[in-house]
């Protein structure tokens, strides 16, 4: 006898739910903020360091400061997360992004977010067979000693 839930909702739909859970999803936002009371760039570090910490704290994402390095009123904040799920994905950037605005001393100017999504056996882009030496990170093959076959 067939079972009843498989009937009921379809092999289409089925097939559609095992695609969805093979994708995998990985958001991307860039925050560039300004830091009007900074008058050097200890006081620059010292608001990042305190909103990349906050962010850190309540949201799976990593984090880091990309841009601006040698400004003390401007800095750009990336965040990057990575879920089979486009609306943790989602949630994620979108929770950073409210903590990083209320931050003390950081006024958010821009913002771009971007989420790609790479189904089961898409490549990521080039990719390198993997050999011992990547594993166990042995590299005697490239080592000038001497041969005993001889």
């Amino acid at each position: 006898m067939p079972n009843v839930a498989w009937t009921s909702c379809g092999a289409t739909s089925i097939e559609r739910a095992i695609a969805r859970a093979l994708v995998v999803f990985v958001g991307i936002l860039r925050v560039g903020l300004f830091v009007p009371h900074a008058q050097s760039l200890k006081d620059r570090r010292a608001v990042l360091q305190r909103a990349l910490g906050k962010v850190r704290a309540r949201v799976p994402v990593s984090a880091a400061s990309v841009g601006d390095q040698s400004v003390w009123q401007r800095a750009t904040l990336a965040f990057v997360t990575v879920s089979s799920q486009h609306t943790l994905v989602e949630q994620a950037l979108s929770k950073a992004l409210q903590i990083v605005a209320r931050v003390d001393g950081a006024q958010v100017v821009m913002q771009e977010r971007e989420i790609l999504s790479y189904p089961d056996g898409q490549s990521f882009g080039p990719s390198w067979p993997l050999d011992s030496r990547d594993s166990s990170g042995d590299d005697t093959e490239d080592r000038d000693e001497p041969d005993d076959t001889e």
